[in-house]
């Protein structure tokens, strides 16, 4: 006998001929939630200081706004706190694979908090909580661990000057035309400029 679920009921509805329409419509919008880059280096940069200052208390605003009511207020949180995660994916692994450290058991990928993420809020959070536990039992273990700035910040640092010097210009012919009233006061003045 086979199993059930290889017996065909001809009283069962039709299986669907399109199986991506099928997702999409049990997808709802408030289920998948959209990627913002730069919410998500801010979120990194938040977590490279956490990791450096020894101080979790930086990421209370984004739990915090991803918690709102307000639907920007909560993709900006969750944004963030996906940049805190990778990152945090991000440099366990790297550790682990140079031998820097050596975290045991299961560990919470890149591709998990990517994928937990668009998958929405509920599936995410957990995701994020064992991730933030395993960098936090870290920092705990190693007080000397300091990491680098994972995103360049380029918009806090000006650029040096650049030297510019003129080699050569055309010559140029400028004439003016003013009108006066009969007072002798100027009523319109009139500057033309043309290269010779």
């Amino acid at each position: 006998m086979s199993s059930p679920a290889l017996q065909h009921d001809s009283s069962s509805p039709q299986v669907s001929r399109d199986p991506a329409k099928e997702i999409r419509e049990h997808l709802r919008p408030a289920h998948v939630t959209t990627f913002d880059s730069g919410l998500v280096d801010i979120g990194a940069l938040a977590a490279d200081d956490t990791i450096n200052l020894r101080d979790t208390s930086r990421l209370r605003r984004f739990a915090d706004d991803a918690n709102s009511d307000d639907p920007h207020t909560a993709k900006a949180g969750m944004n963030a706190l996906l940049g805190v995660a990778t990152r945090f994916a991000d440099l366990i692994a790297a550790g682990n694979a140079n031998g820097a450290f050596k975290v045991c058991g299961a560990l919470v990928t890149r591709s998990d908090l990517l994928y937990s993420f668009k998958m929405g809020r509920g599936k995410f959070v957990p995701v994020f909580h064992a991730i933030s536990k395993t960098m936090i039992q870290l920092i705990e273990a190693a007080p000397g661990l300091r990491v680098g700035n994972a995103v360049s910040r380029t918009e806090t640092t000006e650029a040096a000057p650049m030297k510019v010097e003129i080699t050569g210009m055309p010559s140029r012919a400028t004439t003016s035309t003013i009108e006066r009233n009969q007072a002798g006061e100027i009523t319109s003045t009139v500057q033309v400029e043309a290269d010779l």
